[in-house]
């Protein structure tokens, strides 16, 4: 299915949904903020260490591998073709990292067809 990964979040209110970046610790630099774009959103779900899975051992490195791939892929182009097991992939660890305004429209975004949640 050939998805547009630029399509932007929107908060509540109509407004552009900003990712925040969290403000240096060391130098107290502030955060830089990023327009929260499917591309973002997924990236960063994709990418990111989960404690649950690290409790049990997981993801093995061969996973890992394959996110980073899939994270490579979103940054191709703008309109990227993913598999129903990539969107599948997504949709559970978009839903994992983010909050339900994300996750809502993430998941709207990803699979505009699907009604519930499929564990992937």
């Amino acid at each position: 299915m050939k998805i547009d990964m630029t399509q932007k979040l929107t908060n509540f209110d109509g407004t552009i949904h900003m990712l925040a970046e969290r403000a240096c610790p060391a130098c107290g630099r502030p955060a830089d903020e990023q327009i929260a774009t499917l591309r973002a959103i997924c990236t960063r779900a994709l990418i990111a260490t989960y404690r649950d899975e690290a409790q049990k051992g997981e993801p093995t490195p061969q996973e890992k591998f394959n996110r980073y791939q899939l994270a490579q892929k979103l940054q191709q182009s703008d309109v990227v073709d993913l598999k129903a097991e990539e969107i599948a992939k997504l949709k559970a660890l978009v839903g994992k990292m983010w909050g339900p305004i994300q996750v809502g429209q993430a998941w709207n975004m990803l699979d505009p067809d699907a009604r519930e949640f499929e564990d992937a």
